[in-house]
């Protein structure tokens, strides 16, 4: 039984894992990558319509299932980190101005929120830079211009916006 088992772990490991993955290759799945984010809006910059980012990293996060791993896939995962930390950012601004400054609690949960949403922007832009690092010059012309910079600022704003409520807390 043991043998069999061992057996079955290697046939798996040798043409499971190195096996291609059935999928599209990547140029189509960059075609359909550009598809998406025309669809969504997306081509020029990221909207701070939360219910609208939270559908384009849904059907993001569902194409990279197909796509493989390839140059296209480290697209898609720069993108959906890039999209995931300014989401993030903007549910800490959101959070943050809903604070009331004058009678501030800093155990209420908006205080908690914001710091964990400015936490998982800082996170995720750091996710972001090494992934768009990375990639090789072709693949970054399928990114925004200036996506890498862009995703410095979403960390640094969630920064500010970090040490901002800590100061007053």
């Amino acid at each position: 039984m043991k043998k069999i088992l061992i057996s079955l772990v290697l046939i798996a490991i040798l043409f499971g894992c190195t096996a291609p993955i059935p999928g599209i290759n990547d140029e189509a799945a960059i075609t359909e990558f550009k598809k998406v984010r025309a669809d969504y809006g997306m081509e020029r910059g990221f909207t701070a319509d939360q219910s609208q980012m939270n559908n384009y990293l849904n059907k993001l996060s569902a194409f990279r299932g197909a796509v493989g791993f390839g140059e296209a896939g480290r697209v898609v995962e720069a993108e959906i980190d890039s999209a995931t930390a300014f989401l993030y950012l903007v549910k800490a601004m959101s959070e943050s101005n809903s604070l009331d400054f004058y009678n501030l609690n800093c155990k209420d949960i908006k205080i908690t929120n914001t710091l964990a949403y400015a936490d998982a922007a800082m996170r995720n832009a750091d996710d972001a830079e090494l992934k768009i690092n990375a990639l090789s010059p072709g693949a970054l012309e399928h990114l925004r211009e200036n996506q890498l910079e862009a995703v410095l600022d979403y960390r640094q704003n969630a920064e500010q916006i970090k040490i901002a409520v800590n100061e007053l807390c």
